[in-house]
């Protein structure tokens, strides 16, 4: 989620986030400042989606960073 989304306020998400901890559920939230919606061109929010992908779906460690 970016800091500036304008589909998700910033106060929904945490409202959100309180609501699954209020339940005891586990969830995952990579909040990025000064991006919007889609920052699909930050390179730090490109590889922690695709070492996400490979830990959660391949079960396996992801390449180190270079």
């Amino acid at each position: 989620m970016g800091e500036l989304d304008e589909n998700v306020l910033s106060r929904v998400t945490l409202k959100c986030m309180d609501a699954l901890m209020q339940i005891n559920r586990d969830f995952d939230l990579m909040y990025l400042p000064n991006q919007n919606h889609y920052s699909s061109g930050h390179g730090y929010a490109t590889r922690q989606v695709l070492d996400y992908f490979v830990r959660c779906l391949m079960g396996a460690p992801p390449p180190p960073p270079q």
